[in-house]
């Protein structure tokens, strides 16, 4: 559905994004990921044909830069921000999405409203929504026009645990939907869902391939902060337990919380393996994960692809 070929964007001497390929099929989720300033916004801007740039790039065989109008039919886009009108109703809020985007019919507006969960509340005010909330109502805006693909530009910045949920979500169903959806990020939250990743760091493929395999090469820890009740028998065998796993780097202690470093994937399997020997968790908090802290590594061992 989407194929890019060797794109490169130049501003004077700065190369913002150095000959990227990558290409999107069906039901395929793409995860562009990469620091703030790795060039992910540049790339999804040629993507829209918004900036000249030298390569290739088709939406289901249509060339972006030849039809570029034609093209960007097939696409939908969430930006970075997306102002809503708090004081509209939600259901003029689509409607008024609708008449920007030449959607004329009533009926695909109450589809998008009742298949997002919002059909009920069509008449509160936009502002009275949750932040889960607006995101089902950014995308039912971005679905308006049928887009076989979607475009997301980093929808989990300053989104609140609740929003990057409700957007995992919805991915999944456009997923289902067969839709081809490219989403960027500095966050490497979302490898439950994506399919492909493609690491950029100052415009330049450092990793493209399934997440599992990128994921690998990242070599991603998190940190589980775990309150447990140090004084029952069975603590220590605890710990020892989780030292010997390999997928655990190290077990700190700090006041009453134990601090377990992990592979980012395995936080359930560290409870799991917590709650089986009887002790309870009187309350967990994890480390945001972001891609910054771990690129590097990724760079400097020469592993691309």
């Amino acid at each position: 559905m989407l194929r890019a070929v060797h794109v490169t964007k130049r501003y004077g001497r700065i190369v913002a994004v150095n000959d990227v390929s990558f290409e999107v099929g069906r039901g395929e989720v793409l995860g562009i990921l990469g620091p703030n300033g790795a060039g992910k916004t540049t790339l999804i801007k040629c993507i829209l044909g918004l900036l000249n740039f030298e390569g290739d790039i088709t939406i289901d065989g249509v060339d972006v830069k030849k039809f570029g109008a034609e093209a960007r039919k097939k696409l939908g886009y969430v930006p970075q921000r997306l102002s809503l009108h708090d004081k509209l109703s939600i259901l003029d809020e689509v409607r008024l999405f609708a008449r920007l985007k030449g959607v004329h019919d009533g009926e695909r507006v109450r589809e998008l409203l009742q298949s997002s969960g919002l059909w009920e509340r069509r008449k509160d005010p936009v502002g009275s929504l949750s932040q889960g909330m607006k995101q089902r109502l950014i995308l039912a805006l971005t679905l308006l026009a049928d887009p076989e693909v979607l475009l997301l530009d980093e929808p989990l910045s300053n989104v609140d645990v609740e929003g990057q949920m409700e957007i995992l979500t919805q991915l999944e169903e456009r997923k289902r939907e067969g839709r081809a959806v490219v989403i960027t990020s500095h966050i490497v939250g979302i490898g439950k869902v994506i399919d492909k990743a493609l690491v950029i760091s100052s415009g330049r493929v450092v990793a493209y391939g399934p997440i599992e395999e990128v994921m690998a090469l990242l070599r991603l820890r998190s940190k589980i902060y775990l309150k447990l009740n140090q004084q029952h028998e069975s603590f220590k065998k605890v710990l020892n337990e989780l030292r010997a796993l390999n997928y655990v780097y190290n077990i700190s202690v700090s006041g009453e919380w134990t601090i377990v470093e992990c592979n980012a994937d395995k936080k359930p399997y560290i409870i799991s393996q917590v709650l089986r020997d009887g002790l309870q968790v009187e309350d967990v908090m994890t480390e945001e994960v972001t891609i910054d802290k771990y690129y590097f590594k990724l760079i400097l061992s020469g592993d691309s692809s």
